[in-house]
Parts: structure tokens; C-alpha cells; sequence
């Protein structure tokens, strides 16, 4: 990802350029993985739900009323866990003509495994 004021990432309200949050979320070697496979630098059809994908999650673990109302609300923690998925199963699809990403996906189901896990404990049943 190359250094830029134009960011790609939704939701970023920081000081953090997009680089910076990829490897917050899947780690440095998460990051060079991503650089290596390229899918950021095509405007193909998984540019834009992996950037909504970083993005989502990144609100969810800097933003703690999100985090929150999730917890709060099994309705709105399953749309938003849906809507998520959605976007990885996308840039899954997409990656079939690009086995190289394989590792990044995987990175990202890694991440949005352990999201879903640290806010499903916290709902009543």
C-alpha cells in the first residue's frame, strides 16, 4: 500500500494512513503478505469490500459504543457480522483467479474470527 493522504479505508477518523491499519488489524506479516499479492493495487471488484472489510473492523475495535451496542444488540451483532462476511466472501470470489491471496484471506477470516469471538461471550442468551 503506498503511502498517501487518499485514503481507501472507511471509517478512519485517525491519524492512521490505511497502511498503518492493515497492520494493525493482520499484523506486519499480514501486511507484506497483502503488498505481495497485489489486490489493493487492482480497481478490480475486491477493492472496495476488502477497504469496507479493514474499515468495519477497525471501528469495531477502536470505537468501544459500537463494540457496545453490538454486545447490546444480538440483532444488530448478526447484521453487522453478516454484512462483514459478505464482504470477504467477495473478495473471496474474486480471488479465485488470484490463488496468491489465499493468505491474506486467511489473515482476514483470522481477524474477523476473533472479533466475532470477543463480542459473541458478551450476549445474554
Amino acid at each position: 500500500m503506498p503511502h498517501s493522504d487518499n485514503r481507501n479505508i472507511p471509517f478512519n477518523d485517525t491519524s492512521a494512513d490505511d497502511s498503518q491499519v492493515v497492520r494493525l488489524l493482520i499484523g506486519d506479516e499480514g501486511f507484506q503478505r497483502l503488498q505481495k499479492s497485489r489486490p489493493l493495487n487492482s480497481a478490480g471488484p475486491a477493492l472496495h469490500p476488502l477497504m469496507r472489510f479493514f474499515g468495519d473492523l477497525f471501528m469495531l475495535r477502536r470505537n468501544p459504543f459500537v463494540r457496545n451496542d453490538l454486545i447490546a444488540s444480538p440483532g444488530r451483532q448478526q447484521r453487522f457480522f453478516e454484512a462483514v462476511g459478505l464482504d470477504l466472501a467477495v473478495v473471496s470470489a474474486a480471488a479465485h483467479d488470484h490463488p496468491e491471496w489465499g493468505s491474506v484471506l486467511d489473515d482476514c477470516r483470522r481477524r474477523l474470527a476473533e472479533a466475532d469471538a470477543a463480542v459473541r461471550p458478551c450476549v445474554r442468551r
